[in-house]
């Protein structure tokens, strides 16, 4: 990919999802996955993966959008969680539940990718970092959650 002034960006990723029934996790190739060291002594890993099965149809070119979930809203792509981006670049924050440095693997108590998502980065979770003090979002989101439940959401299979 391109920026406008000429510069060429490459995403290699470094791994993929795995999401069957009731157990996701972060499968890495083997080059990367001494870099999951000392990881398991944090309790979250944010993810970034790219939302390669987005169908396209121009939708990643569009910043403004009217939001289905709330009638009468229009809101910019950064004003919201959509799939449709400038970069399909998408991240959840993830309980981590075991990790083989071996394997390569990561389970996770959520992750809201598809089955063979491409990962492109981990990052340890720091509260110091990661949290706000209150946050606040707008009240055309309906039932957001103030937590993640416990036993995991957004685990998806395809």
């Amino acid at each position: 990919m391109a920026s406008d002034n000429g510069t060429t960006f490459t995403v290699i990723p470094i791994g993929e999802t795995s999401v069957k029934k009731n157990r996701a996790s972060i499968v890495l190739r083997e080059p990367y996955r001494e870099g999951l060291r000392e990881l398991d002594r944090f309790t979250h890993v944010v993810a970034l993966w790219w939302a390669h099965k987005t169908p396209d149809e121009g939708l990643s070119e569009r910043v403004v959008f009217e939001l289905p979930y709330a009638p009468e809203v229009t809101a910019g792509v950064f004003a919201t969680r959509s799939q449709f981006r400038p970069n399909s670049i998408n991240q959840t924050v993830c309980e981590i539940r075991e990790i083989d440095v071996e394997r390569g693997e990561i389970v996770v108590n959520n992750i809201d990718a598809y089955d063979g998502t491409p990962v492109i980065d981990l990052k340890p979770y720091y509260p110091v970092f990661d949290r706000v003090k209150a946050p606040s979002a707008p009240d055309w989101i309906p039932g957001l959650p103030e937590w993640v439940p416990d036993e995991g959401v957004g685990v998806w299979e395809t």
